[in-house]
């Protein structure tokens, strides 16, 4: 089965964070130039950090942009700079910080939707999926094996 992503806004490269498409997610946020933005069932909305360190972090890279610019539909009041665990900055949507998916290998990818039930895209205008799951496994990559979420 083929889906299409379609990025609304007049042109994705003029905003740090946009809007894409696809049937089976809905709506999501996605960087300036189309990869799609992940949020962590294990993180802690509003709560200022992330929960996702070591290998976690590896696989799943956090989202940072150092200026932000909007399309139509996203307000800026819903976005918060986070000061992560190791001291780096990330962007969070809605309180929940996000993140990339490194198998993720093209804008548009949404390989990380649903993974081991603790990964979603960070759906617009919030985060529609119930975030809450106790599952612990080890992640591989296709390139590396590596433990972590």
């Amino acid at each position: 089965m083929t889906t299409s992503t379609i990025v609304t806004g007049m042109s994705s490269s003029l905003y740090s964070v946009n809007i894409a498409s696809k049937p089976d997610i809905g709506r999501y946020l996605t960087n300036a130039t189309g990869w799609t933005l992940y949020v962590f069932a294990r993180d802690i909305p509003t709560n200022g950090t992330s929960r996702c360190t070591g290998n976690c972090i590896k696989n799943w890279p956090a989202f940072y942009a150092t200026s932000l610019s909007l399309p139509p539909g996203l307000n800026a009041t819903s976005f918060a700079v986070i000061t992560r665990p190791d001291g780096g900055k990330q962007l969070a949507y809605d309180g929940y910080p996000l993140y990339y998916f490194r198998n993720d290998t093209k804008p548009g990818d949404t390989n990380g939707q649903g993974f081991l039930k603790l990964w979603f895209a960070a759906t617009y205008p919030v985060p529609t999926t119930t975030l809450t799951s106790t599952v612990t496994t080890t992640v591989s990559s296709t390139k590396t094996t590596t433990s972590g979420y």
